[in-house]
């Protein structure tokens, strides 16, 4: 052999550390009274470049030390604990079993009409829901709009769903970060069911439909980067949706002159709609129409709030192809 080496600073403390032992993995155990624990000597495991105290369940106020493993699951150390047989006694160990974890994915899917104010449960309806890696499943709505599915751990998924005479329904569900940790499961089997809804919308041609949150600075028309992914919305829902046609229109508040906020209004609907073009979308399903002051919400706006209301951004569907 050759000249001893410490294991430095991380592993070796002021006290005592002593009594190693080396799992079948690999990993070391030690005890030590010098790193920070229950008692005096408590037992350690050193992996991956860090020291971990067994916890409680395996130390004692007393001295715990000189670990021993029969198996990768199981072993002996010694311990002068209360409620012993002597000075030193001997206490087994197994490894606690992996709680397991189950996701589920239970989901509704409904169909919503505007025009006559109702909204129901869509039965016999596929779902479609592909994972971060590209692998899709189908699953089929029962009497009362929902499905459950099961998920896997640590996968984001999107969910479609389409219907004729409805826009395409689209959303995401993700179990990244939602394992729970062991100590908080109560069974040796958990189910965690996600709940997600899928709302199918009745397409109307002609109904304006507002897209929120398209704002421009003053006396500007070029896309701002906090309406770009409204924008990017609007985009996919003509992705979606490959046999409709929009008008999308521009619309500005009564204040300044007629003739100058038509103006300003047409340059933004066309800036808005040469940025979903930009997306891949034909630029002949899309229309860009400024209507300037001539179609207000508020007709007698009062406060900012009236004027900004009629400042907004509409599409409506002006064509259902076959």
């Amino acid at each position: 052999f050759g000249p001893a080496e410490s294991l430095g600073e991380t592993v070796n403390t002021p006290g005592e550390d002593t009594f190693p032992g080396v799992a079948p993995n690999g990993v070391l155990y030690f005890a030590s009274s010098g790193h920070p624990g229950y008692g005096k000597l408590d037992l350690f495991r050193y992996q991956d470049g860090k020291v971990t105290n067994l916890g409680p369940g395996m130390n004692s106020p007393a001295d715990d030390f000189a670990p021993f493993f029969a198996s990768a699951d199981m072993g002996v150390f010694s311990s002068n604990r209360e409620g012993g047989k002597g000075s030193d006694d001997l206490y087994s160990f197994k490894k606690k079993p992996r709680k397991i974890v189950a996701f589920y994915a239970d989901g509704t899917v409904l169909e919503r009409d505007t025009k006559a104010g109702t909204t129901t449960p869509v039965a016999n309806e596929t779902v479609t829901l592909t994972s971060g890696d590209g692998r899709k499943q189908d699953v089929t709505t029962g009497p009362d709009g929902k499905f459950t599915t099961k998920l896997d751990s640590a996968q984001t998924y999107t969910l479609v769903t389409d219907r004729p005479g409805d826009f395409t329904a689209r959303t995401t569900l993700s179990t990244v970060g939602r394992y729970p940790n062991q100590d908080a499961l109560t069974q040796p089997q958990n189910d965690i069911r996600l709940p997600v809804t899928l709302t199918l919308n009745k397409i109307i041609v002609n109904k304006a439909i507002e897209v929120k949150d398209i704002f421009y600075d003053y006396n500007k028309f070029n896309i701002r980067p906090d309406a770009a992914p409204r924008l990017d919305t609007l985009a996919q829902t003509l992705a979606d949706n490959p046999k409709i046609n929009i008008e999308l229109s521009s619309h500005t508040d009564q204040r300044g002159n007629d003739a100058y906020n038509l103006k300003l209004s047409q340059q933004r609907a066309e800036a808005a709609v040469a940025y979903i073009v930009s997306k891949g979308i034909d630029k002949n399903r899309i229309t860009a129409k400024g209507y300037g002051e001539t179609r207000p919400i508020v007709k007698n706006p009062k406060s900012e709030a009236d004027y900004q209301r009629n400042r907004r951004t509409e599409f409506k569907v002006t064509r259902i192809n076959q």
